[in-house]
Formats: C-alpha cells, structure tokens, sequence
C-alpha cells in the first residue's frame, strides 16, 4: 500500500507543477478590450430624396427600396442648413456629432446649433422641438449626438462651450461641418424639400416610420 500511495502523490504533484507552471506563463496584462461601439438601437431612419409630387416624396436609400412617403399637412419640419462660424451667437446651444475611431477617440462629423432647444433627450442633450439631435440623416448609423452645451464665448477660431461636465473648447477649422437646425413650420407652409435632400423621420415601436411626428431636413445630404 506505502508504494502505491507514494506514486499518487508524486503524480499528483507533477500535476500541480504543470499546472503552475502554465499559469505563470500567462501574462499579467488583462485582455484586450472589445471594439467601442454605440448600442444597435434605432429610433430614426433617413432616406435621399429622389422626386417631390406636393406633400409625398419619392426616396431611396433604405432596406425597403425606394417608395413613397406621405406626409401629413400637419406635420412638422425642421431643416438642417449650413451656417458661417460669425453666426454663431453666445448662449446658442451647440451639439456636437462624430464616431469613435480606431483609437477610442472620436471623430467630428457635424456641429448643430439648435436654433430652438426643447427637451432634453436620455443622455442630457437638449434637442429640437420635434425630438432630433441633428445626428439622424447621416448614412452612418455609427454617429451620434457626443456632447453639447451653451455657447459660453465665441472666438475666431473656437467656441467654448459650457457642458454638464464644465466647459469644452471646440475648434472651427476652415471648412468646419457647421448647420443650423430650426423650424420651418408644418408642411403645409410649403417647406420645399428638393430632390437631393436627405430626410429623416423617428420610428414607430413596430418600425414604421412616424411620419406626422416630424421630419428633418438635411439640404443636398443626398448629394
């Protein structure tokens, strides 16, 4: 019996020493991490706008092909329209929108002065009166609403803008994507969308567009 339980604790002790032994040639660092991503929720979708027949509009770009979406005389619009950085007033509020990047950092795609803010979105952002951010027409469905706050100072080149978490300088470089958001009354004003345009609508629960909920307009977006 003394043989036979010497040579199970020998095996048993190789055990442990392979086992060991593995474990210290693991590294210390912890895994990587996984790529940085929004979450897959959609809200909104956005179409080009291919042809205009009074208030139904022709538009493409989407799974559902191209069809043609109605809109309610009562319905809402709200444009996004270029502006020069000298327009831009103190006590604006300016959001900003981008993507991450392949070094967790952020690219900025659009900067939106919401001309009239409304209420304050999930994330604290103040939106427009009909619920858009001014992120929603954008092909990538990557980009996203980063940050915003009031225009504390405007300077030649930068706008200091005041957050929830302090205050953001933010440069204007020549060319700096720049638009205004604001309404423009129902459509039954006659807002003339154009073929060109891109548009963007928020979404039932089911997935169906809410057209009569409001519809913003990215000028030449499809272009």
């Amino acid at each position: 019996m003394v043989p036979v339980a010497l040579a199970i604790l020998l095996l048993l002790a190789l055990v442990a020493i392979v086992v060991l032994a593995r474990r210290a040639s693991q590294p210390d660092a912890p895994a990587e991490p996984g790529a940085f991503a929004f979450a897959a929720t959609q809200h909104t979708a956005a179409w080009n706008v291919e042809r205009v027949d009074g208030l139904t509009l022709t538009v493409s770009g989407g799974p559902q092909g191209t069809f043609d979406l109605a809109i309610p005389p009562s319905t809402p619009i709200e444009v996004l329209e270029p502006m020069a950085p000298s327009e831009i007033a103190s006590g604006a509020w300016l959001t900003v929108v981008g993507v991450p990047n392949e070094v967790k950092n952020f690219a900025i795609r659009l900067l939106v002065i919401v001309v009239t803010p409304g209420a304050s979105g999930d994330d604290g952002l103040r939106l427009s009166a009909s619920g858009f951010a001014g992120h929603e027409t954008a092909r990538d469905k990557k980009e996203a609403a980063l940050l915003g706050g009031v225009v504390d100072s405007v300077g030649a080149s930068q706008v200091t803008v005041r957050t929830a978490n302090g205050t953001v300088d933010v440069s204007l470089a020549q060319g700096a994507p720049l638009r205004r958001l604001r309404a423009v009354g129902p459509a039954s004003d006659g807002y003339p969308v154009r073929s060109g345009d891109r548009v963007a609508v928020h979404l039932n629960s089911d997935g169906t567009p809410n057209v009569g909920a409001g519809i913003l307009v990215f000028t030449g977006g499809a272009r």
